[in-house]
């Protein structure tokens, strides 16, 4: 079984960082009924698609960890049997209407228990990040390795260290997406957890519209400790930094 993640770093990222959560938590589901924008998820859905295509070419199912509401999984070729879960209930809600011919659960990814076994296994949107304490890694780890098929891949992306510290010193960040401004506040608690702070306007020529706001933490972890904890499971682990090339395969 291969792990294989990417490390984002960089401060290229820090806008990647801010749509790219709020593309996995789409907190205007439950604030507006109709909403005269979407972010789209092209990059990811790419770099999905390139490893399903060199690591896993054959690979028939696939679960899709904090999947939001499936704007990813939506996009991918109809050829895979696809299976998400992810703790708001909201967000499964929304899945399921975006695709009824998949199946959703509404569970905790730190603890889920499915019969099936999966031949792709994906977290992305940098949600582990959002798991404070490292033993919750390594349990979650391990029970990825448990659900997937001989052959499979875990694929997973997350916040480097450097990259929570820029968004702190960068603090304020402001960000736009079509007539979506974003602006989100960024601190730093002694134990190098992240205060997360967005809110999100609809802005046009004539008016500003809230739509939401929204606090969540997030901490990282050093590379090694996480190459160290996936080797427990994973007979192969590759990671790569999308803004230098791939770091390191072993």
């Amino acid at each position: 079984m291969v792990a294989r993640f990417h490390w984002r770093q960089a401060q290229q990222v820090l806008p990647w960082c801010l749509l790219n959560f709020l593309n996995k938590h789409q907190p205007w589901q439950t604030t507006t009924q109709s909403l005269p924008f979407t972010i789209k998820s092209t990059a990811a859905v790419r770099y999905i698609k390139q490893l399903l295509k060199a690591y896993h070419p054959d690979a028939k199912n696939l679960l899709a960890l904090a999947c939001g509401t499936g704007e990813v999984e939506k996009a991918l070729p109809r050829k895979y049997q696809v299976t998400g879960l992810d703790i708001s209930n909201d967000m499964v809600t929304a899945a399921r209407k975006k695709m009824p011919k998949a199946t959703f659960h509404h569970m905790d990814m730190l603890n889920f228990e499915l019969e099936e076994r999966f031949d792709v296994i994906t977290c992305l949107f940098a949600s582990l990040n959002h798991v404070l304490d490292f033993e919750d890694w390594e349990t979650f780890f391990a029970n990825i390795a448990e659900h997937l098929n001989p052959g499979g891949i875990f694929v997973f992306d997350v916040l480097a260290e450097i990259c929570l510290y820029n968004l702190v010193l960068n603090s304020p960040l402001i960000t736009r997406a079509g007539k979506l401004t974003v602006i989100g506040e960024f601190t730093m608690e002694e134990d190098h957890t992240t205060d997360w702070y967005a809110r999100g306007f609809n802005v046009t020529r004539k008016k500003q519209e809230p739509l939401f706001a929204m606090h969540v933490k997030q901490v990282a972890f050093a590379k090694e400790r996480i190459e160290e904890a996936l080797h427990q499971g994973f007979q192969d682990v590759a990671v790569e930094d999308p803004e230098q090339g791939e770091v390191t395969e072993r």
